[in-house]
């Protein structure tokens, strides 16, 4: 599933290491893209980033995943 980081900071940017090599910067209060969510899986940076409460993973459900909602019923036996 995508995910996407929130910086929790509102006074200095944060720089969060992925597992692909890159480094990720976002703003006070900012927020990245859509990302693969192993950048998620076994990264103990993250992990302590969202520990310290300076980090937020957001997950976002693939598409066609959402259960169908129950058919109507007209109220009438």
């Amino acid at each position: 599933m995508p995910v996407t980081f929130v910086n929790r900071s509102t006074s200095r940017p944060l720089l969060v290491p992925l597992r692909n090599g890159k480094t990720l910067r976002l703003s006070p209060g900012g927020s990245s893209g859509k990302l693969p969510d192993r950048e998620t899986e076994n990264n103990p940076k993250v992990d302590k980033l969202r520990r310290q409460g300076l980090l937020d993973v957001l997950t976002e459900p693939r598409p066609g995943s959402r259960k169908k909602d129950a058919p109507a019923t007209s109220g009438k036996e």
